[in-house]
Parts: structure tokens; C-alpha cells; sequence
């Protein structure tokens, strides 16, 4: 009752926030696979219990490139709209546009520091 932020925007702006923790992480982990060979992951994986139990289980460069990717963009788009559900009280351009600022610093500032 005392708070000056409704329950709906704290709750869209948890919403952001863990996507865009969830962002960073998957970002990191994408940068960490490209910083060590192809050949040095499959053997941090190379289990011979692990290898017996499917193929699924054994890294593929091309295939974590893709996934990696696929949820770099998914955790991107759920983090603008829920900042554009956040600031729902502006016009829906002024709020997509905060929004994209908000994320551009962001993304900007991760990667070049």
C-alpha cells in the first residue's frame, strides 16, 4: 500500500531485469565457447559414460552457435517488451523507444566493457 510502484510495474520490471540477466549469461557462456577451441570443449565433455548414452549430449560448435543465438534473442525481446509493458502509462511509440534506448546502453555497454 505504502509503495509508489504499482504491482503491475514491479513486476514487469523483475520480469526485464532477469531476462536481462539471463541476456548477459547466455552472452557470456557464447563468448567463453568462442574463446576456447572446438577440440578443447569436446574433450572437457568427452565422458566416455556420457558418450554411450546418445549423441545429444556431445558439443557441437554449429549447434551451440545456434541455440546460443536463438536464446540471446529470445531473452533480448522479452527484456524490451516487459521494460515497454513497464512504462505502459506513455504512448506506445514513447515507450518502445525508451525501451530500445534503454536496451541499446545496455547491450553497448557489455560488450565494450
Amino acid at each position: 500500500m505504502g509503495s509508489s510502484v504499482p504491482h503491475s510495474h514491479a513486476l514487469w520490471l523483475v520480469l526485464a531485469a532477469l531476462c536481462g540477466v539471463l541476456y548477459l549469461l547466455f552472452d557470456a557462456a557464447r563468448y567463453f565457447a568462442q574463446q576456447i577451441s572446438p577440440v578443447r570443449l569436446r574433450g572437457m565433455t568427452a565422458d566416455p559414460q556420457i558418450e554411450r548414452r546418445g549423441r545429444w549430449r556431445r558439443y557441437d560448435a554449429q549447434n551451440f552457435q545456434l541455440v546460443s543465438g536463438a536464446l540471446l534473442q529470445i531473452a533480448l525481446v522479452v527484456a524490451v517488451a516487459s521494460t515497454v509493458m513497464t512504462f505502459h502509462e506513455l504512448t506506445l511509440g514513447a515507450a518502445v523507444a525508451t525501451a530500445a534506448l534503454i536496451w541499446s546502453v545496455i547491450v553497448l555497454i557489455w560488450k565494450f566493457v
